[in-house]
C-alpha cells in the first residue's frame, strides 16, 4: 500500500506525528543543505549526445549515438557527457571510468530501457568479469548527474536501472524509476586502497527510487560510502539493502535523512557492520521497517511507521543464524503492533532507546542479552502510559513478558508478591536473585513516567 493508496485520516495522524517531531540534529540540516548546493551545476565542454545523432524523441533508437559520446569521453581521458531536455530510448550502455553522464535536471531529461532489451539500462565495463571477485579494479571516478532513468516495466522483464562494478564515483540528483529488478546495483571489493583514483567511497545525494521489481538500492560496495536526502519506495523486496561478504563489503556505510516506504518485504535490510543511519525513515514494510543482521549499526533520530492492522514490526535484531551485537538505537516508532523492537537473536553490547507509541499488540517481542541497556517509553495501549528502564533478561520472575501490556489498572505478579501503596516502596520478591528483573504494577491508573521495571541487586528493591 502506498501513500497514494492511503486512507485520508491515516495520512493525516501521521503527518501530525511527524510535525510533532520534526526537528533533527542541526549538523543533520548543515550538511543536507551543504550536499544540495554542491554539484547542480552541468560540468561545461561536454559531449551532447544530440551532436553525434542522437534525438531524444522518445521514439527513435538512441544507443548507438549515446554509447559514441561515451566511448569519444572515454577515449580523451574523460569527461562530461551531456542530455539536453528530452526522452532518449536506449539498450544497454555500458559506462567507463571519469565519465559523467549529466542531463538537463530529473524529469527534464529522461533515459528510458527501449521496449523487449531485457537487460540493464546502464552497465559498467567489465561488470561480468568483476563480479563477484573481489578485484581492485573496475571503473572509477564517474558519475550521473541531473537525470532519470527508466527501466521501462512492464515492457521489460529483466534488468537494473544502474549496475556497477567500481569505486569512488558520484550520484546526484538522479531518479530511477520502473525497473524489473533493483534500481541501483553496486558492488565492490573488500578491499581498503584503490590502485588509482584518490580513494573507494562513493557518494550519493538527492537520489530517488521506486517501483523497481528486485528493490530500490542493493548496495554491494564500495564500503565506507555516503548517501544523503535519498528517498525510496515501492521497491518490492526491500527500499535498501546493504550487504558485506567475502568478495564484497558494503561495511561502515552511512544514511542521512533518508525516507523509505511503500510496498517493500523490509525498508531497510542491513546485513552489512557499521553501518550508521540519521534521521532516517521506514514505513509499511511487511516484514520489517529495519533489520539489522549487522553488528555495531548505528541508527539515532529514526522514525519508524506501520499498520496497526497489519501487525508490522519495527526493528529487528538478529537472525536465525546470525548473532548481532553492539545495536546503537534512538527511534521514534509508532503503529507496529507486531512489536516495535523484535529482538531474534539480540548478542548484546548494545544500547536501545525508543519512543513507542501503540493503540495495539505488544512493544517488543523477543529477549535481548543480559549485556544490553534498553530504555523504552510506551504510549497509547489502553490509553495508560508508562516508563520502563529494563535492563537484563526482560521476563516477570518466571518467565512470562514484562510489558504483557500496559493498561491503566495493572497488578503484582507473580500472585505471591503483595501489592505496594507508597510513592516509594520496598517489595520483597521471592525466589529472586541479583540480575533477575521484575515488574511493578499498580492497583490505581499507573502516573506518566512510573518506573514500571527494574534489576534485583539483593534480595529487595525500591521501585517508584
Amino acid at each position: 500500500m502506498t501513500m497514494r493508496d492511503c486512507p485520508e485520516d491515516r495520512r493525516i495522524a501521521r503527518r501530525r506525528l511527524l510535525s510533532a517531531a520534526a526537528t533533527g540534529p542541526a549538523l543533520v540540516a548543515l550538511g543536507a543543505a551543504s550536499v544540495a548546493r554542491a554539484g547542480t551545476a552541468p560540468a561545461p565542454g561536454g559531449l551532447d549526445v544530440r551532436d553525434r545523432g542522437a534525438r531524444g524523441d522518445g521514439r527513435a533508437d538512441d544507443t548507438a549515438a549515446i554509447q559514441a559520446a561515451i566511448d569519444a569521453a572515454s577515449a580523451r581521458g574523460g569527461g562530461a557527457v551531456t542530455f539536453p531536455p528530452g526522452t532518449y530510448l536506449s539498450r544497454t550502455l555500458t559506462l567507463r571510468s571519469r565519465v559523467h553522464l549529466v542531463g538537463s535536471g530529473a524529469e527534464a531529461t529522461v533515459i528510458q530501457l527501449a521496449p523487449g532489451t531485457e537487460g540493464d539500462l546502464i552497465r559498467s565495463e567489465g561488470f561480468f568479469e568483476k563480479t563477484g571477485t573481489n578485484d581492485k579494479g573496475g571503473i572509477d571516478s564517474f558519475g550521473l548527474r541531473h537525470l532519470t532513468l527508466d527501466g521501462g516495466r512492464p515492457r521489460n522483464r529483466k534488468g537494473c536501472g544502474l549496475r556497477v562494478y567500481g569505486y569512488g564515483y558520484i550520484l546526484d540528483g538522479v531518479r530511477i524509476r520502473a525497473c524489473a529488478e533493483v534500481g541501483l546495483y553496486s558492488e565492490w571489493s573488500t578491499e581498503g586502497m584503490v590502485d588509482r583514483g584518490d580513494s573507494m567511497e562513493a557518494q550519493v545525494a538527492n537520489l530517488k527510487v521506486h517501483d523497481c521489481g528486485a528493490g530500490g538500492i542493493h548496495f554491494r560496495g564500495p564500503h565506507d560510502s555516503q548517501f544523503v536526502n535519498c528517498i525510496v519506495y515501492d521497491g518490492t523486496t526491500w527500499g535498501v539493502r546493504l550487504e558485506q561478504g567475502e568478495k564484497y563489503s558494503a561495511v561502515g556505510c552511512q544514511f542521512v535523512n533518508a525516507h523509505v516506504w511503500g510496498r517493500n518485504q523490509y525498508a531497510w535490510k542491513i546485513d552489512a557492520d557499521f553501518a550508521t543511519l540519521v534521521n532516517c525513515m521506514g514505513e509499511w514494510a511487511g516484514a520489517a521497517q529495519v533489520h539489522v543482521n549487522g553488528n555495531d549499526a548505528t541508527i539515532v533520530a529514526g522514525r519508524f511507521f506501520g499498520d496497526s492492522k497489519d501487525r508490522h514490526v519495527g526493528i529487528e535484531i538478529g537472525s536465525a543464524d546470525r548473532v548481532v551485537y553492539g545495536t546503537q538505537l534512538d527511534a521514534r516508532m509508532s503503529d507496529l503492533a507486531g512489536g516495535a523492537l523484535k529482538f531474534t537473536n539480540e548478542g548484546g553490547s548494545s544500547k536501545i532507546k525508543a519512543l513507542i507509541y501503540q493503540t495495539a499488540g505488544v512493544p517488543y517481542v523477543g529477549t535481548p542479552a543480559a549485556t544490553s541497556l534498553l530504555e523504552l517509553i510506551v504510549n497509547g495501549i489502553e490509553g495508560g502510559s508508562a516508563t520502563a528502564f529494563p535492563r537484563g533478561s526482560l521476563s516477570w520472575n518466571g518467565g512470562a513478558a514484562i510489558v504483557r501490556h500496559l493498561s491503566g489498572v495493572a497488578a503484582w505478579e507473580p500472585a505471591q508478591v503483595s501489592h505496594g501503596a507508597a510513592t516509594w516502596t520496598t517489595v520483597r520478591v521471592e525466589r529472586a536473585a541479583p540480575g533477575d528483573t521484575v515488574a511493578v504494577g499498580y492497583s490505581e491508573p499507573i502516573p506518566a513516567g512510573a518506573l514500571l521495571s527494574g534489576i534485583i541487586s539483593e534480595r529487595t528493591r525500591k521501585f517508584r
